[in-house]
């Protein structure tokens, strides 16, 4: 046996190995291997495995295989690139057992001739782009192997209809994947006699008729899964007598009528999907005696009634959705004994009556969508214990009051005017920007989206509008700064009031704000974020003053907003000054940014000469934020700039949008700027890294000494820095 995987060759496989004429196992997987199998190999008679899963060999399997592999037992290439068809004549490699061709571009059709492997227990065939006839031949022949335990066939274009052949198969068949075969037709009644089946998957296949009620004679069966079909009729009883069940999948299919109350009998089950259907009637209460229920989903269907209280009894769950029904009435109380519960969806119901105090208590929650029903009152101050939610959704409802707040925390509410045109794509975009943020107190409320503000006016502390919406009141708390990772803020349409945040212009990553439609009083801030933003960010807010380009009135003192920036650290050849500047005196030492004065410019920045009032010649360099990645390169030299010590160097962001450097670094030639500046940049990014915190973020000298011949080379390449 020669084992040699699992190490890094970046090369292919020796033809030399064909040499090894007693070899009895060859194993070289996940080893970066590429180029072809060499032929040799595959005449070695006394070879019983070949394993060379996980790599990246390509071509394909010899046409004659089969003819020098008498003795072969295992085959598994699985996981590479390999192509072409399967040849009929690995059948004369008679003592196969294992076969594992997975995961690569196999073409053509599955050949009957595996039915001839007498000792196969396990054939794997998914992921690649196998076809097939009609009536499925090769599933006929497998009825021949009468010792077949594993059979996984999909994903794969195979496409025809399953044969009632399929219920001739090998008694002691366990796993049966048919899975994305876009195979059509009905399930043959036959597959009730596979009596040791303990994982059956049809998922995503043009499957028609009804599930056969033979079904319920495969009593081992684990894991029955037949989602994504055309199936209709009703969920049978006989499905009740499959008491093994572990995970039951009937999701996105056009069954019809109730649910069974005899699912009660399943004590095993774990996950039970039904969503997307056309189920109808209540939820009988059995279903809640299922105590041991980890996941339960019902959404989609045309389900009623009332929520009871023995939905307490299912003290497990993880993730419960009954959305997108018809239920009515008010949360049961007993929701507070769900301690385990992580997601709970009930929007898009008639659910009425305040949302539950002990919602508070549910610890380990991390969603909770209350969407889309006619919930009233406030929004408990008790869902402020709970640290671990990433999503919260209330909107459209009836609910009133201030958002939860304290120590700093504030409750993520995301509210979306379902009525306009393009919201569900747009809550659809939303969601997957919000997975991919981590941050557990980021908040995102949105009343509104794709722009489309819906005017609304408030008489009488009532919301008036296209329909009704939530009002949330009171002021912007301050602690909205501290959720650095936040890109987009709407908050419009509401009746809060107060003054806007100045420290909302630390917010790095804050591309969009809309507090429009609100009472709002003050200055609006201008750094940081704030330069980007027009008018229409602040629109009917009528007690809001500051820069005509918000098209609000001025403040009283807003001549004097400058004076509150950052200081800026100028320096000449001899000292270093510090006071402040302001924006207008920028404007007067470049002669307000005139073409004069300019010295470089980028693809996202220009690089004017300034002379201050106190003689100091500087460089300014401006960024245009309309381009892409401008943010992105300024918060990145900001960085730099911050760890650099030099007396010429001044780091000075007045407004958040300018940095000063002196005019030395850059008084050559224009057409050397851009290396200069690469220069600069690779010695600055270097210093950053001898300035980390710890000992293990710090690169060492040695590597310090080879980075700056490095930038050296580079720059002798071209021209002297």
């Amino acid at each position: 046996m020669l084992y040699i995987g699992e190490n890094i060759y970046d090369g292919r496989i020796p033809q030399e190995l064909g040499n090894l004429f007693n070899l009895e196992g060859l194993s070289i997987s996940s080893s970066n291997l590429v180029g072809s199998i060499p032929e040799p190999i595959f005449n070695i008679s006394s070879l019983q495995s070949i394993i060379f899963t996980n790599n990246s060999l390509m071509g394909h399997l010899p046409s004659s295989m089969g003819l020098g592999l008498p003795n072969l037992e295992t085959l598994f290439p699985g996981k590479n690139e390999l192509g072409g068809i399967i040849s009929s004549s690995i059948s004369n490699s008679t003592r196969l057992s294992r076969i594992g061709l997975s995961e690569n571009m196999f073409t053509g059709n599955i050949p009957p001739s595996f039915g001839e492997l007498k000792l196969l227990r396990s054939l794997n065939l998914g992921y690649n782009k196998l076809t097939s006839e009609s009536e499925l031949p090769f599933v006929t022949s497998l009825a021949n192997c009468g010792l077949l335990e594993i059979l996984v066939l999909g994903p794969n274009p195979i496409k025809g209809t399953l044969p009632k052949s399929l219920g001739n198969l090998s008694t002691s068949l366990e796993l049966l994947d048919a899975t994305s075969c876009q195979i059509k037709g009905v399930i043959p009644a036959e597959i009730g006699n596979l009596s040791n089946l303990v994982d059956l998957s049809l998922v995503d296949n043009y499957l028609t008729g009804s599930v056969p009620v033979t079904i319920g004679k495969l009593v081992k069966i684990q894991s029955l899964k037949i989602s994504n079909t055309t199936i209709e009729g009703t969920i049978l009883d006989s499905i009740c007598d499959l008491t093994n069940l572990v995970g039951l999948d009937l999701s996105k299919n056009k069954l019809s009528g109730s649910i069974p109350r005899c699912l009660k009998n399943i004590r095993s089950l774990r996950s039970l999907l039904l969503d997307n259907n056309q189920l109808s009637s209540i939820i009988p209460t059995t279903l809640w005696s299922l105590g041991d229920i980890l996941i339960l989903n019902l959404s989609s269907n045309a389900l009623s009634g009332s929520l009871t209280q023995e939905i307490g009894n299912i003290k497990s769950v993880t993730q419960l959705d009954l959305s997108s029904n018809q239920f009515s009435g008010s949360i049961p109380s007993t929701t507070r004994q769900l301690q385990s519960l992580k997601e709970l969806n009930l929007s898009n119901n008639r659910l009425q009556a305040n949302i539950p105090e002990s919602f508070g208590g549910l610890l380990s929650l991390e969603v909770l969508d209350l969407s889309q029903n006619s919930l009233s009152g406030n929004i408990p101050k008790s869902l402020e214990n709970l640290v671990y939610l990433k999503y919260l959704n209330v909107s459209a409802n009836k609910l009133s009051g201030e958002i939860p707040t304290e120590d700093g925390m504030v409750l993520a509410i995301k509210v979306f005017d379902l009525e306009q045109q393009g919201a569900s794509k747009s809550f659809d975009a939303e969601c997957e920007v919000m997975r991919n943020i981590r941050h557990r107190n980021l908040v995102k409320p949105w009343n509104s989206i794709d722009g489309n503000v819906h005017k609304k006016e408030a008489h009488g502390g009532t919301i008036h509008g296209g329909h009704e919406h939530d009002a949330l009141q009171g002021p912007l708390p301050q602690s909205l700064a501290n959720l650095v990772s936040l890109e987009v803020l709407d908050l419009s349409q509401n009746s809060l009031s107060g003054m806007i945040p100045e420290s909302l212009e630390a917010l790095p990553y804050l591309k969009y704000l809309n507090v429009s439609f609100n009472s709002l009083s003050g200055e609006i801030p201008t750094g940081g974020p704030f330069a980007n933003f027009t008018a229409e960010s602040f629109m009917q807010n009528d007690a809001l003053c500051g820069a005509p380009r918000f098209r609000v009135g001025p403040c009283k003192d807003y001549q004097h907003r400058w004076s509150r920036k950052p200081k800026i650290l100028l320096a000449d050849n001899s000292a270093i000054v510090n006071h402040r500047i302001s924006y207008q005196e920028i404007l007067q030492a470049t002669d307000s940014l005139s073409e004069d004065n300019l010295i470089g410019s980028g693809s996202i920045a220009l690089v004017y000469k300034g002379v201050l009032s106190d003689g100091i010649v500087a460089a300014v360099k401006v960024f245009n934020l309309e381009q892409q990645g401008a943010f992105k390169s300024f918060n990145a030299e900001c960085e730099v700039m911050r760890s650099i010590r030099h007396r010429n160097l001044v780091k000075s962001f007045p407004g958040g949008v300018l940095d000063i450097v002196d005019i030395n670094l850059l008084k050559k030639e224009k057409e050397e700027l851009s290396l200069k500046e690469q220069c600069f940049s690779s010695i600055m990014k270097l210093a950053l890294e001898c300035t980390r915190q710890t000992s293990e973020e710090r690169i060492d000298m040695e590597n310090v000494v080879s980075r700056l011949h490095k930038i050296k080379a580079k720059i002798h390449e071209d021209v002297i820095c």
